[in-house]
């Protein structure tokens, strides 16, 4: 009877064994299993902060480029503000047109007017000092010697005007 006792706790033994084993071999492949989850899970975060890093050289590089347009914008504005103050100081602050009538292949043209004989004459006239600095007009011509000869047959000489200078407008002006 003992042998047979011996033989029950031996199979009992055996059998836990056996259990031991087999729940071991599944903490096994649990553990594998969650580990080539972790593997997985490392391997797209590595992906993305690889994106994100080149997304933030990217993003670094346009910050710094509307930067630079910004300063360009800011030094265009301040030029713009000084000649609108130079303009206002020195009573040139207008373009005038001096016709609309534009004929095909015609460019803008900025022709500076003067006449300084007017505030001699009558200093009392409204205009005298701005006729003396020079009046700006918006001429339409092919050439600089042609929108020249267009002001001053609007403007005679024999009263005193002369052209200052002429010079082609920086952009078109007058959409007419």
């Amino acid at each position: 009877m003992t042998s047979l006792l011996i033989l029950v706790i031996v199979v009992v033994l055996l059998a836990w064994l056996i259990s031991l084993v087999a729940q071991f071999q599944r903490e096994v492949k649990s553990v594998k299993r969650r580990g080539r989850t972790a593997e997985d899970k490392e391997s797209r975060l590595k992906h993305t902060i690889e994106a994100m890093l080149v997304e933030e050289t990217s993003l670094g590089q346009r910050i710094e480029d509307q930067k630079r347009a910004n300063l360009q914008i800011d030094k265009t504005l301040e030029t713009v503000r000084v000649e609108a103050a130079d303009r206002l100081a020195t009573g040139r602050n207008r373009l005038l047109v001096l016709h609309v009538r534009r004929n095909p292949g015609e460019k803008d043209w900025i022709v500076n007017l003067i006449n300084p004989t007017l505030p001699k004459q009558d200093p009392t006239h409204p205009l005298a000092h701005e006729w003396a600095v020079g009046r700006d007009y918006l001429v339409f011509a092919k050439t600089e010697q042609e929108a020249r000869e267009k002001a001053m047959r609007r403007f005679s000489n024999k009263h005193g005007t002369t052209v200052r200078s002429a010079a082609p407008a920086p952009h078109e002006l007058f959409h007419g």
